[in-house]
């Protein structure tokens, strides 16, 4: 039986960097994932106050999921997705293309879609665990 938590639709934009340096952007969307944000305030030690946005993706677990380095090596990558640090998610199916030049990069993409859109910082693979799933956490 499906978690009733896992009600949010993503779209995920993975980079890939050629050896060439060409950068390209894949996206995927995924549907009946779990999806949360909050604001997450800091005090410095200068008793400064800051505040900023956290995000906690949960996906199930997934035929279509590689690891970075069998992801990376397929000649198709569509209708597969990977995780990795700097990849973007956005809450949401949108159809935008990430290119190198403005207003299509990786940046214009975040700032269009904040405060639902941001940047993987770490991930997990549980998948292994009873109720597998991939664990995503971003700034």
């Amino acid at each position: 039986m499906p978690n009733p938590s896992y009600i949010d639709t993503v779209t995920i934009y993975n980079r890939y960097k050629a050896l060439n340096s060409t950068e390209t952007w894949f996206r995927t969307v995924l549907h009946n994932v779990f999806y949360k944000s909050s604001i997450v305030q800091t005090v410095t030690g200068s008793n400064i106050l800051t505040m900023a946005s956290s995000y906690i993706l949960r996906i199930p677990e997934s035929g279509n999921y590689a690891n970075r380095e069998s992801w990376e090596a397929m000649d198709d990558k569509a209708g597969h997705f990977t995780l990795g640090v700097d990849d973007i998610i956005v809450l949401g199916e949108v159809s935008d293309t990430v290119t190198a030049t403005s207003p299509n990069t990786a940046t214009n993409l975040l700032t269009k879609y904040k405060p639902d859109a941001f940047r993987i910082k770490s991930f997990s693979d549980n998948s292994r665990m009873v109720g597998g799933h991939y664990r995503v956490n971003g700034v």
